[in-house]
């Protein structure tokens, strides 16, 4: 199933996006896959604590 995308630019200080880079490619993903991934395990594992 695809999913209509919206462009989000995102600032990261060089440290957190160093470590980005480096588990992006240890798992095989783009580093914007890895980004998308972890916002939607954040937002999904806070639902159900009250927001």
């Amino acid at each position: 199933m695809s999913r209509k995308a919206t462009q989000v630019n995102v600032y990261l200080p060089e440290d957190l996006e160093k470590r980005v880079e480096k588990v992006a490619k240890k798992k095989g993903l783009s580093k914007s896959a890895l980004i998308r991934l972890a916002v939607s395990e954040w937002i999904e594992s806070r639902e159900g604590k009250g927001g």
